[in-house]
């Protein structure tokens, strides 16, 4: 009996071990590649601004100036989806 634990606990981890590099392109995120302007997805005063990383990168972002006496949020959406999914 404890010979056929120890069997299954060392599969598990042979399986994490070997899966993981194999599978791990799969949990990548890959971001949509389609530009969304914020008037599309009904965002009045929202501007679309381009910023240029050192390394040549290009990152989108879309930018409301805060009401008065309100503070400025800095809001990244995440690895899901892109901004126009984060509109609300």
């Amino acid at each position: 009996m404890l010979m056929a634990v120890l069997i299954g606990i060392a599969l598990i981890v042979a399986l994490v071990v070997f899966g993981t590099p194999v599978l791990q392109r799969r949990l990548m995120y890959f971001p949509d590649a389609e530009r969304v302007s914020p008037a599309s997805v009904a965002l009045a005063g929202v501007e679309e601004r381009v910023l240029k990383a050192p390394d040549g990168v290009e990152i989108v972002a879309w930018h409301a100036k805060p009401k008065s006496g309100q503070p400025t949020i800095l809001y990244f959406h995440g690895n899901a989806a892109g901004l126009a999914n984060r509109a609300e």
